[in-house]
């Protein structure tokens, strides 16, 4: 039986959207966590998926389905290397880069970076400070979000500190 028009629509997209469902509950929280760009990449790939293989006849369910699973298959087999090789999670991934320390703009990195000093004082605003100088730092993430660190009158050891691994420098 040949489904055609409204009705492909009809049977595939749900089935597709159970599909979906259960691949990633079998994929675990990795697939929902904050995107960076290897996640962006593959959640554009699923949706052109869909609409092709809801839209397009000459596509088979079982095509369909094959093509969801593997860019979600080739997310868990890139997540599951990075996190058992930091060598190969340094090539791969994007590393947050810090924007402005000890209340002082890091104009370099935020050249490098393609952010205005405009967007950190917004960013410091947003977090609630009077002035950049409450500011521990300010790091740009890998997802895009700008994050502010304040100071803190307490020590705390630098292998505990949340600003290890950030780029300070374009060259790093």
């Amino acid at each position: 039986m040949q489904l055609t028009g409204l009705w492909r629509v009809l049977v595939l997209a749900p089935l597709s959207y159970i599909a979906i469902a259960a691949v990633i509950r079998l994929a675990g929280k990795r697939v929902l966590s904050n995107m960076n760009p290897f996640d962006l990449l593959v959640d554009v790939a699923i949706g052109s998926t869909i609409a092709t293989f809801v839209l397009d006849r000459t596509v088979t369910f079982w095509q369909g389905m094959l093509a969801l699973t593997v860019p979600l298959a080739m997310q868990f087999g890139i997540a599951w290397t990075s996190s058992h090789s930091k060598r190969f999670e340094k090539g791969l991934k994007q590393h947050p880069a810090m924007l402005l320390l000890d209340g002082e703009m890091l104009h370099e990195m935020m050249h490098h970076e393609m952010i205005t000093e405009d967007e950190v004082r917004e960013a410091a605003r947003k977090a609630g400070l009077v002035s950049l100088r409450q500011a521990k730092a300010i790091v740009l993430e890998v997802d895009g979000v700008i994050s502010v660190v304040r100071h803190w009158d307490g020590q705390q050891a630098e292998e505990t500190s949340t600003l290890t691994g950030v780029k300070r420098s374009p060259e790093e």
